[in-house]
């Protein structure tokens, strides 16, 4: 399934070009292009430093040594940053295996597995490179180490992962918190040695304070950017600047995201009176579990649902991101594999082996009620997980905007000799490719900036234009190619002078020359 899982993923990074939300474009790959080359989109959050430069510059080494190896055009680093991606996002498919079978058994490891390969938002998010993306990623790595045998690796690995996930997205931490606390927890229950504890302890803090420098040394100031995080978006209310959303707002959505499946494997969970088979907070309910550190594939506990963690984990993570006032369901892609988890342990709770008829049923005294009981529930739920989550991958995939306009547009400006300049008149900044698609060190001027312009002029200063191909003709502009309904505009002559005007530090509505920056950016 790891083998299929990548194939898929690196299927839609292939056949499809689009970035589900600009910040993937400009808060990550945008400033790993600028860290790289030296020029590209600057937006007010790499102003006021409240994003660290984890992502950023891991993206950087990428294609830095695309850059070195000569592979220097659009169309083949970015493909290549998508990649690794793809590579990155099959560590799910393990985790999902590792975590399913030592918390519950074999056979959910392994539905797991299927699950995690397949299941659409993993595939169509995999070649993303994001803080909630990643972050979910470190946190599943972290709950693997934390439930499979220990050892001073995996312990670690552990509170590795742990701070990890806190230093790439701060609304993690309180999940973060509950599996180092888990962790500090079987050590007092003996289910680990405290040299474990103690070693996933010096793994967190070994993380915690690079994260630390690394603010200090980007920013001039340790943890700068988790402080400004707080500051401006809570303190100072610009995450309000975007619309607030009601307080069931992600239930809805992730029900809605996976037709019912995962309120179903939440019930399924919540009302099965196995839920704490053994009191995971009593320390003698192990007694006789794992001690002298045996490896959970010898606890008693496998065959059984002991979904308590996953459920902990899945509401740290949606009451932290609920406080917030402005929500959008991919904040909380964490929760994604972790509903997996529990869907497979539903699929496994209701598989029955053999169907028995409605007439045997009755014949045996049973009635619909028998009949009904006896019926593979759990086939039923797989088979339909399944079908759904091809059937969105499809659709959302290969029949919306397969390949972007704007981006492919972006691609054939990067290959015009005669390109000195861009205006963009179909969107704002946030919805143009960047300079991670153009690649090109020239202004892109956007409507506001030649206000005030007269069009016969436009020449002068614009060698190309990218508009809707409704836009009425501009003097001295032809049109030289077309992406869908959006037109590239070409200047009939060389342009002669540039306008005198700053667009690499696009301005953001209620920050900029509002608040002074605190930090001292060094990129």
């Amino acid at each position: 399934m790891v083998g299929v899982g990548f194939f898929l993923r690196l299927l839609v990074a292939i056949l499809t070009e689009r970035a589900l939300h600009s910040d993937e474009i400009f808060q990550y790959v945008e400033q790993g292009h600028r860290l790289t080359y030296g020029y590209g989109y600057i937006p007010w959050e790499y102003v006021y430093g409240i994003r660290n430069w984890l992502l950023p510059g891991a993206i950087s080494l990428i294609l830095s040594t695309c850059k070195f190896l000569g592979i220097d055009h659009p169309t083949q680093y970015t493909q290549v940053v998508q990649a690794v991606a793809c590579a990155v996002s099959v560590s799910l498919i393990y985790f999902a295996y590792w975590i399913g079978r030592s918390i519950f058994s074999e056979s959910v490891g392994r539905i797991a597995c299927v699950l995690t390969a397949l299941w659409y938002e993993v595939v169509i998010r995999a070649h993303s490179i994001t803080p909630e993306i990643v972050g979910a990623y470190v946190l599943m790595g972290a709950v693997t180490c934390l439930v499979v045998k220990p050892s001073y690796k995996t312990a670690l690995l552990l509170g590795m992962c742990g701070a990890g996930t806190v230093a790439l997205r701060l609304q993690y931490a309180p999940a973060a918190v509950v599996v180092m606390a888990v962790a500090v927890l079987y050590g007092w229950q003996k289910r680990w040695a405290w040299k474990y504890v103690w070693a996933a302890m010096v793994g967190f803090l070994a993380i915690a304070l690079f994260t630390g420098w690394l603010d200090y040394y980007t920013w001039g100031r340790a943890f700068a950017s988790f402080t400004n995080n707080y500051l401006y978006n809570k303190t100072y209310g610009v995450s309000s600047f975007w619309e607030d959303d009601p307080v069931w707002y992600y239930p809805l959505q992730f029900g809605m995201y996976s037709g019912g499946i995962f309120w179903i494997a939440i019930a399924s969970s919540l009302f099965n009176k196995q839920l704490f088979s053994s009191n995971p907070f009593k320390k003698d309910s192990l007694k006789n579990v794992s001690l002298n550190n045996k490896p959970f594939n010898d606890n008693p506990l496998n065959n059984r649902s002991t979904s308590w963690l996953l459920l902990t984990l899945l509401a740290a993570v949606i009451l932290s991101h609920t406080l917030i006032g402005h929500k959008e369901h991919r904040f909380i892609f964490a929760t994604v594999p972790m509903f997996l988890l529990l869907t497979a342990a539903t699929v496994d709770r209701f598989w029955r082996p053999k169907k028995v008829s409605l007439k045997v049923s009755r014949s045996k005294g049973l009635g619909l009620g028998g009949f009904l009981k006896q019926q593979n529930w759990g086939k039923g739920l797989l088979s339909f997980t399944v079908f759904a989550t091809l059937a969105a991958l499809v659709v959302t995939t290969f029949f919306l905007e397969p390949k972007t306009s704007y981006l492919r547009a972006y691609w054939y400006l990067h290959d015009q000799a005669e390109l000195t300049s861009v205006l963009s008149l179909n969107n704002g900044w946030h919805a143009t490719g960047g300079y991670y698609y153009l690649h090109r060190d020239v202004p892109i001027y956007l409507e506001y900036h030649v206000e005030g312009i007269d069009q016969e002029t436009w020449a002068r200063y614009i060698s190309h234009i990218m508009c809707k191909h409704e836009v009425d003709p501009i003097p001295g502009f032809i049109t030289v190619a077309q992406f869908d309904n959006l037109d590239i505009r070409a200047s009939e002559q060389l342009p002669t002078e540039t306008l005198d005007i700053e667009t690499q530090y696009p301005p953001q509505g209620g920050v900029t020359g509002v608040y002074t920056p605190n930090v001292t950016p060094r990129f």
